[in-house]
């Protein structure tokens, strides 16, 4: 061996072993378990129907609940009438119609010639296939379609729900022109909760007349497939009393 080679050698393996050693190091450390917080998968979403009011309609068979600080509207609030033979729910300034069998109007979409449809989903209501429409005020122009104003928010939400493929109830909420647009998508989510609840009741399937809601206010409760003592106190004005599970006004 030359002189001098020697230490050169030494000097290499030490480096060759330095360079081993930080890369083992590296490695060790890229294997650890890191301190990243981990976010817990949330539990499953509360049932936003709690606590909601219930709405029996007995006569034409459907019900449904709706937020408890929903209240009829003052009479500052501006909405369209409500047409013969159709629900009036009122939430806030917000109401809602509902058309059924002889009442519906004919499906030839929205009647108001600036409001634009921003989506159409098909959806199931009760059970039945239904459509949900969702429509927005549009700027009205000459000779051409209205265009859709970015500050406004959702108008009209319309929903119509078939039977045996043909249109069977109609669900229409004006939730009013001018409503700021987040509070308006905000509206559109509850309403999207109260359709869940949408149930249609069988008055034709009753074993006797305590089953059915026809025409019975049910104030003990008996009828308790359909009403309770809830519903006697909403459905009749004043305060009834009940006599052959009829409500009768004292």
């Amino acid at each position: 061996m030359r002189k001098g080679f020697a230490p050169i050698l030494i000097i290499l393996i030490i480096a060759i072993v330095a360079i081993v050693a930080y890369l083992f190091m590296v490695n060790k450390s890229n294997l650890s378990p890191n301190n990243a917080t981990v976010t817990p998968i949330p539990n499953e979403a509360s049932n936003l129907t709690t606590g909601w009011k219930t709405f029996t309609d007995t006569k034409r068979g459907f019900s449904f609940q709706y937020p408890s600080e929903w209240s009829s509207p003052s009479n500052t609030c501006v909405s369209p009438p409500t047409p013969s033979n159709a629900l009036d729910l009122s939430a806030n300034c917000i109401k809602t119609v509902i058309f059924k069998d002889n009442t519906l109007p004919k499906q030839n979409g929205n009647n108001v010639l600036d409001e634009i449809l921003l989506s159409e989903t098909n959806i199931k209501v009760a059970g039945l296939e239904a459509k949900r429409q969702i429509y927005a005020i549009g700027i009205a122009q000459v000779d051409k379609p209205p265009a859709l104003d970015p500050d406004e928010g959702v108008n009209n939400y319309q929903v119509w729900i078939y039977k045996n493929g043909s249109p069977y109830i109609l669900w229409l909420t004006w939730i009013g022109n001018g409503t700021e647009k987040t509070r308006a998508e905000k509206i559109v989510q509850i309403l999207d909760q109260v359709l869940t609840t949408f149930k249609l009741l069988d008055n034709q399937g009753c074993e006797s007349d305590n089953d059915c809601g026809i025409n019975h206010c049910a104030c003990k409760a008996e009828n308790k497939k359909y009403l309770g003592t809830e519903d006697c106190l909403q459905l009749c004005p004043g305060t009834p009393q009940c006599l052959q599970h009829e409500c009768i006004l004292k």
